[in-house]
Protein backbone atom coordinates (compact mmCIF):
# COMPACT_ATOMS: atom_id res chain seq x y z
CA UNK A 1 0.00 0.00 0.00
CA UNK A 2 3.01 2.62 1.04
CA UNK A 3 4.96 1.89 -2.46
CA UNK A 4 1.12 2.25 -3.90
CA UNK A 5 0.76 5.47 -2.28
CA UNK A 6 4.63 6.74 -3.70
CA UNK A 7 3.52 5.61 -6.88
CA UNK A 8 0.35 8.04 -6.99
CA UNK A 9 2.07 10.46 -5.46
CA UNK A 10 4.91 11.11 -7.80
CA UNK A 11 2.24 9.94 -10.57
CA UNK A 12 0.19 13.19 -9.55
CA UNK A 13 3.78 15.75 -9.14
CA UNK A 14 4.69 14.81 -11.91
CA UNK A 15 0.90 15.49 -13.79
CA UNK A 16 1.02 18.74 -11.56
CA UNK A 17 4.95 19.62 -12.65
CA UNK A 18 3.74 18.51 -16.72
CA UNK A 19 0.62 21.08 -16.03
CA UNK A 20 2.39 23.67 -14.35
CA UNK A 21 5.29 23.68 -17.29
CA UNK A 22 2.87 23.85 -19.76
CA UNK A 23 0.60 26.43 -19.05
CA UNK A 24 4.17 28.35 -18.26
CA UNK A 25 5.05 27.51 -21.44
CA UNK A 26 1.71 28.60 -23.03
CA UNK A 27 1.97 31.96 -20.89
CA UNK A 28 4.96 33.05 -22.13
CA UNK A 29 4.22 32.22 -25.74
CA UNK A 30 0.81 34.38 -25.21
CA UNK A 31 3.24 36.87 -23.95
CA UNK A 32 5.81 37.20 -26.94
CA UNK A 33 2.73 37.10 -29.32
CA UNK A 34 1.54 40.24 -27.54
CA UNK A 35 4.65 41.60 -26.98
CA UNK A 36 5.33 40.97 -31.16
CA UNK A 37 1.89 42.52 -31.73
CA UNK A 38 2.41 45.53 -29.78
CA UNK A 39 5.95 46.27 -31.98
CA UNK A 40 4.06 45.62 -35.14
CA UNK A 41 1.48 48.32 -33.98
CA UNK A 42 4.07 50.75 -32.91
CA UNK A 43 5.89 50.09 -35.90
CA UNK A 44 3.12 50.32 -38.27
CA UNK A 45 1.82 53.65 -36.18
CA UNK A 46 5.54 55.10 -36.67
CA UNK A 47 5.00 54.56 -40.58
CA UNK A 48 1.99 56.09 -40.41
CA UNK A 49 3.10 58.72 -38.29
CA UNK A 50 6.33 59.35 -40.95
CA UNK A 51 3.98 59.27 -43.71
CA UNK A 52 1.96 61.51 -42.79
CA UNK A 53 5.05 64.36 -41.63
CA UNK A 54 5.96 63.87 -45.18
CA UNK A 55 2.50 64.39 -46.61
CA UNK A 56 2.55 68.03 -44.71
CA UNK A 57 6.17 68.74 -45.20
CA UNK A 58 5.29 68.26 -48.80
CA UNK A 59 2.33 69.93 -49.31
CA UNK A 60 3.80 73.05 -47.35
CA UNK A 61 7.56 73.51 -48.59
CA UNK A 62 8.98 73.74 -52.41
CA UNK A 63 10.54 69.87 -52.50
CA UNK A 64 13.35 71.02 -54.87
CA UNK A 65 14.59 74.34 -52.53
CA UNK A 66 13.16 73.12 -49.37
CA UNK A 67 11.57 76.64 -48.80
CA UNK A 68 8.56 77.21 -47.83
CA UNK A 69 6.06 77.08 -50.82
CA UNK A 70 3.75 80.18 -52.31
CA UNK A 71 0.60 79.09 -50.28
CA UNK A 72 2.33 78.39 -46.85
CA UNK A 73 4.75 81.12 -47.32
CA UNK A 74 2.40 83.68 -47.68
CA UNK A 75 0.06 82.13 -44.79
CA UNK A 76 3.00 82.13 -42.25
CA UNK A 77 3.16 86.01 -43.43
CA UNK A 78 -0.55 86.72 -42.76
CA UNK A 79 -0.11 84.46 -39.61
CA UNK A 80 2.75 86.93 -37.90
CA UNK A 81 1.10 89.81 -39.30
CA UNK A 82 -1.91 88.98 -37.13
CA UNK A 83 0.17 88.69 -34.56
CA UNK A 84 2.01 91.90 -34.03
CA UNK A 85 0.88 94.92 -32.83
CA UNK A 86 -1.18 97.74 -34.58
CA UNK A 87 2.11 99.79 -34.57
CA UNK A 88 5.10 97.12 -35.09
CA UNK A 89 6.51 97.27 -38.76
CA UNK A 90 7.25 94.67 -40.61
CA UNK A 91 9.25 94.39 -43.92
CA UNK A 92 8.19 92.19 -47.42
CA UNK A 93 10.81 91.20 -49.79
CA UNK A 94 10.48 90.20 -53.17
CA UNK A 95 12.94 88.82 -55.03
CA UNK A 96 13.82 87.54 -58.94
CA UNK A 97 16.96 85.95 -60.93
CA UNK A 98 18.16 88.72 -63.60
CA UNK A 99 18.04 87.33 -67.22
CA UNK A 100 17.02 83.60 -65.43
CA UNK A 101 15.48 82.46 -68.83
CA UNK A 102 18.58 83.58 -70.35
CA UNK A 103 20.51 81.23 -68.20
CA UNK A 104 18.16 77.97 -68.58
CA UNK A 105 18.61 78.63 -72.21
CA UNK A 106 22.36 78.65 -72.39
CA UNK A 107 23.25 76.34 -69.41
CA UNK A 108 20.11 73.78 -68.86
CA UNK A 109 17.38 73.52 -67.39
CA UNK A 110 19.46 71.17 -64.28
CA UNK A 111 22.39 74.10 -64.21
CA UNK A 112 19.40 76.68 -63.54
CA UNK A 113 17.52 74.03 -60.70
CA UNK A 114 21.22 74.39 -59.15
CA UNK A 115 20.90 78.30 -59.56
CA UNK A 116 18.09 78.43 -57.90
CA UNK A 117 18.82 75.96 -54.94
CA UNK A 118 21.37 78.02 -54.29
CA UNK A 119 19.63 81.62 -54.00
CA UNK A 120 17.21 79.56 -51.64
CA UNK A 121 20.65 78.21 -49.64
CA UNK A 122 22.19 82.27 -49.05
CA UNK A 123 18.27 83.58 -48.45
CA UNK A 124 17.75 81.32 -46.16
CA UNK A 125 21.20 81.54 -44.51
CA UNK A 126 20.77 85.41 -44.25
CA UNK A 127 17.42 85.29 -43.24
CA UNK A 128 16.93 87.10 -39.67
CA UNK A 129 15.63 84.75 -36.77
CA UNK A 130 12.42 85.14 -36.74
CA UNK A 131 12.13 85.94 -40.69
CA UNK A 132 10.36 83.78 -43.24
CA UNK A 133 11.42 83.21 -47.20
CA UNK A 134 9.66 81.06 -49.22
CA UNK A 135 9.74 80.12 -53.05
CA UNK A 136 7.04 82.14 -54.89
CA UNK A 137 7.02 80.54 -57.72
CA UNK A 138 9.47 80.11 -61.13
CA UNK A 139 12.52 82.43 -60.18
CA UNK A 140 10.78 84.59 -57.83
CA UNK A 141 11.32 84.50 -53.69
CA UNK A 142 9.56 87.05 -50.91
CA UNK A 143 11.01 87.08 -47.88
CA UNK A 144 9.47 88.74 -44.59
CA UNK A 145 11.25 89.88 -41.83
CA UNK A 146 8.89 90.93 -38.54
CA UNK A 147 10.00 94.10 -36.07
CA UNK A 148 12.56 95.08 -39.03
CA UNK A 149 13.31 98.54 -40.05
CA UNK A 150 13.81 100.04 -43.76
CA UNK A 151 18.00 99.76 -42.56
CA UNK A 152 17.71 96.54 -41.91
CA UNK A 153 16.00 95.41 -44.62
CA UNK A 154 19.07 97.47 -46.83
CA UNK A 155 21.12 95.20 -45.04
CA UNK A 156 20.38 91.98 -46.28
CA UNK A 157 19.23 92.72 -49.65
CA UNK A 158 23.13 94.38 -49.32
CA UNK A 159 24.51 90.71 -48.05
CA UNK A 160 22.28 88.46 -50.40
CA UNK A 161 23.60 90.57 -53.40
CA UNK A 162 26.83 90.88 -52.63
CA UNK A 163 27.37 86.46 -52.09
CA UNK A 164 25.60 85.91 -55.15
CA UNK A 165 27.26 88.53 -57.24
CA UNK A 166 30.63 86.46 -56.04
CA UNK A 167 29.26 83.56 -57.88
CA UNK A 168 27.57 85.44 -60.95
CA UNK A 169 24.19 85.42 -59.81
CA UNK A 170 22.51 88.40 -60.29
CA UNK A 171 19.71 89.13 -58.59
CA UNK A 172 17.15 92.16 -57.82
CA UNK A 173 15.76 92.67 -54.52
CA UNK A 174 12.38 95.14 -53.92
CA UNK A 175 11.13 95.45 -50.28
CA UNK A 176 8.24 97.39 -48.97
CA UNK A 177 7.57 98.23 -45.18
CA UNK A 178 4.04 96.27 -43.82
CA UNK A 179 2.12 97.30 -40.53
CA UNK A 180 0.07 95.06 -38.86
CA UNK A 181 -2.67 97.28 -38.40
CA UNK A 182 -2.18 98.74 -41.76
CA UNK A 183 -5.20 99.24 -44.65
CA UNK A 184 -3.42 97.04 -47.39
CA UNK A 185 -4.15 93.41 -48.14
CA UNK A 186 -1.45 90.89 -47.53
CA UNK A 187 -1.84 91.15 -52.29
CA UNK A 188 -1.15 94.66 -52.24
CA UNK A 189 1.91 94.71 -50.06
CA UNK A 190 3.19 91.94 -52.61
CA UNK A 191 2.73 94.00 -55.42
CA UNK A 192 4.08 96.97 -54.12
CA UNK A 193 7.02 95.08 -53.37
CA UNK A 194 7.18 93.79 -56.86
CA UNK A 195 7.18 97.27 -58.45
CA UNK A 196 9.97 97.97 -56.28
CA UNK A 197 11.77 95.17 -57.03
CA UNK A 198 10.92 95.53 -61.04
CA UNK A 199 12.60 99.20 -60.52
CA UNK A 200 15.64 98.03 -59.07
CA UNK A 201 15.99 95.40 -61.93
CA UNK A 202 15.53 98.23 -64.28
CA UNK A 203 18.01 100.47 -62.42
CA UNK A 204 20.32 97.72 -62.35
CA UNK A 205 20.03 96.83 -66.39
CA UNK A 206 20.66 100.80 -66.75
CA UNK A 207 24.00 101.04 -64.88
CA UNK A 208 25.27 97.70 -66.76
CA UNK A 209 24.38 99.54 -70.13
CA UNK A 210 26.38 102.57 -68.70
CA UNK A 211 29.46 100.40 -67.83
CA UNK A 212 29.43 98.73 -71.17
Amino acid sequence: IYACILTATAFLDYVIDTWYLQNLAIFFSSMIISVNHMIQVSDQWLDAKRELLISEYRASHDIMTGLWNKTSGVDQVINCLENMSESDMAVLGFMDIDNFKSVNDTYGHEFGDQVLIRIAQVLEEECPQQGYVCRYGGDEFIGFFPYATSEKAQQYTDRVQSRLTKENIMISIGVELTFAGGEETIDEYLSLADQNMYRQKQMRKESRKNID
